[in-house]
């Protein structure tokens, strides 16, 4: 994203950016035949 930060703010000056980590807890049931689907 930082690398491409002019594009999501555009006419804005970005003073700085900081890196981020999204985590997401979730239990998911993944059924075998909709697996392939994920990629």
């Amino acid at each position: 994203m930082q690398a491409h930060i002019g594009a999501l703010f555009p006419g804005m000056t970005i003073l700085e950016s900081q890196p981020f980590h999204v985590t997401r807890d979730a239990e998911m049931a993944i059924q075998e035949l909709e697996a392939a689907d994920l990629l």
